[in-house]
């Protein structure tokens, strides 16, 4: 099977490579825009494509509107009910609630055998299991973290600082833009903090940025949108603060090593 991933996001990105390649019987490609992924389209054959539903310059419409022959599976950090009611008059072949994990390839898998009339190879399924995640009972929880890097101080070193880069510039962005009620913007910062914070278990400030992300959509009251960002702000700041610890034990644990 090989499948074309658009996403315009460096953590999910990392997520779908890493996890791709433990089942190396797939291939895949990885676009960050809806212009990569036509180019990647014109060069290679592909068997599906899958697309994150907010793409910063597209959206799953214009992705759909753009590739009307192939078949295409949404991706979002929405609710799976949330994912259902957006995309109700589209034709798309299914739809997950972000983190991809195994049971999504598990479902992609399922699709391309249907489609293709072959079987499941009995040893493939045996490998696709679904993996449970972690009660979340703290503010930063490294536990997903810790999968996606797979023992390597490296990678985690990597996306933790991926982390705080990306957090602290749109914690900036965001200030910026509820002063100048650029609303546009804000659900662009929004959107562009959620794999960040679901990397790192912060579960109830990934619904609420899914929350402020609809909000600026929808153009709710820049009053409102400041009132529920401050509790966002506050609590990604101090888990800046915390990554940042992490990041020097971790380069203190790799050079020690």
């Amino acid at each position: 099977m090989h499948i074309l991933y658009i996403e315009d996001d460096i953590v999910d990105q990392i997520t779908f490579r890493r996890l791709l390649k433990k089942y190396p019987q797939h291939q895949f490609n990885i676009c960050s825009n809806l212009e990569e992924g036509l180019h990647a389209l014109s060069n290679t054959t592909f068997d599906l494509v899958v697309s994150d539903f907010y793409l910063g310059s597209a959206t799953i419409f214009e992705v759909v509107d753009a590739i009307p022959n192939y078949p295409i599976f949404v991706v979002s950090s929405l609710s799976q009910e949330e994912i259902q009611d957006q995309i109700k008059d589209l034709t798309v072949e299914g739809s997950y609630s972000k983190p991809i994990d195994i049971t999504f390839l598990q479902l992609l898998e399922q699709f391309y055998h249907r489609a293709t009339k072959k079987t499941i190879p009995k040893s493939s399924l045996k490998s696709l299991q679904v993996e449970s995640s972690s009660e979340v009972n703290q503010l930063v929880n490294y536990d997903y973290l810790d999968q996606l890097s797979n023992g390597s101080s490296k990678i985690k070193l990597e996306l933790l600082e991926i982390f705080v880069d990306v957090v602290s510039t749109e914690n900036t962005n965001i200030q910026l833009h509820l002063k100048d009620a650029n609303f546009d913007g804000l659900a662009y910062s929004f959107h562009r903090m959620k794999s960040n914070l679901r990397m790192l278990g912060m579960t109830a400030q990934l619904q609420l940025a899914n929350e402020l992300e609809q909000n600026a959509r929808d153009e709710l009251s820049i009053l409102i949108l400041k009132e529920k960002a401050k509790a966002l702000l506050l609590m990604t700041t101090k888990a800046v603060r915390l990554v940042q610890t992490q990041i020097k034990a971790t380069r203190s644990f790799s050079r020690t090593g």
